[in-house]
């Protein structure tokens, strides 16, 4: 699919903090065609983390790939999740490049929106 790439996630906790996480990610629309009149989201777990002192994802941290387009919105959360103890760190980037960062977003929970 044309201009779409691969995203990444590196996740973590606040600092030298301790903390366990499991995100959902959910793009908008699907980026694989679905027939209609099913959903046009898609949604999917990362692989699920316990660490500590990761210095908000920079090391220590989990790793989730992900492919995305132009046209697709990515909601990337733990809110109202049963496995969020401690406060997340959260980082996007495509290749090299950061795209987004955010500590928290929904309490001690992730939570992070990008289009």
């Amino acid at each position: 699919i044309e201009d779409c790439q691969t995203y990444y996630t590196l996740s973590g906790c606040q600092g030298n903090s301790s903390c366990t996480s499991q995100l959902l990610l959910t793009t908008s629309p699907s980026t694989f065609p679905v027939p209609s009149p099913i959903s046009s989201t898609y949604s999917f777990n990362c692989p699920g983390y316990s660490t500590y002192s990761t210095n908000n994802a920079a090391v220590q941290y989990t790793t989730c790939q992900f492919y995305l387009c132009p046209s697709n919105t990515i909601s990337i959360s733990n809110c109202g999740g049963t496995n969020c103890y401690g406060y997340q760190a959260l980082n996007l980037y495509a290749g090299s490049t950061l795209l987004n960062s955010t500590i928290g977003g929904c309490g001690y929970c992730a939570y992070m929106l990008y289009s």
